[in-house]
């Protein structure tokens, strides 16, 4: 269905770095349990089983080419499971490449903060992501706040739409905002009925 223009990119969006080092001065205990437990008969972890630690060397932000519009569906990962789903090594380097974000912020707003940023400075018209409904919380709307004392707002949003995981089958409730320079804030969101009746859809930002 997509002709390769020359203009995909595959790879990761949000860290760069120039090579990847093995530390196993740095593994520690992998916590998963694999082995039964001679007492309790229970899964435990096995002790002879290791993280490796992988350092990031160079780590920086990645970067982003030149474009009118980005949109996007980042991984839905938080603070508690950024550690075990990318390593310990990635995770660090990311939080050193991003210091003016705070360490327990979900994965999206890594890409949330990119895209403000080019919005404020009037190099991207607009911007649209969905996310999970945790950008709500406190320490994700502080990115909100940062993004938006640069100039850029959130022009349209929608809250607890149905998100289908594909993964378990799990059914979740996501949250998608669009972002554009301007000093009006939305007057209204657009509310979606948990069940995804379309009819339930009621209100409308202001773009």
């Amino acid at each position: 269905m997509l002709e390769d223009t020359g203009t995909i990119e595959c790879r990761d969006a949000v860290l760069a770095w120039d090579e990847i080092v093995h530390r196993p001065e740095k593994d520690r205990p992998d916590p998963t349990p694999r082995l039964v437990h001679p007492v309790t008969g229970e899964l435990a972890p096995d002790p002879a089983t290791k993280l490796p630690y992988y350092e990031y060397v160079g780590a920086r932000q990645a970067a982003w080419p030149e474009a009118d519009f980005i949109v996007g569906n980042p991984p839905y990962l938080g603070k508690g499971k950024q550690r075990d789903a990318l390593g310990d090594g990635y995770v660090e380097a990311l939080r050193r490449a991003y210091p003016r974000l705070a360490d327990g912020v979900d994965f999206v707003m890594y890409w949330w903060f990119r895209s403000g940023e080019k919005v404020a400075a009037g190099r991207v018209h607009r911007a649209g992501f969905i996310t999970t409904n945790a950008i709500t919380q406190s320490i994700n709307r502080k990115v909100i706040e940062l993004v938006r004392s640069e100039g850029a707002v959130i022009k349209w949003a929608c809250r607890d739409h149905p998100w289908d995981d594909g993964e378990d089958g799990a059914a979740v409730l996501v949250a998608m905002t669009v972002q554009g320079r301007s000093d009006r804030e939305p007057s209204t969101l657009v509310s979606v009925d948990p069940a995804g009746v379309a009819s339930s859809r009621t209100t409308f930002a202001r773009v």
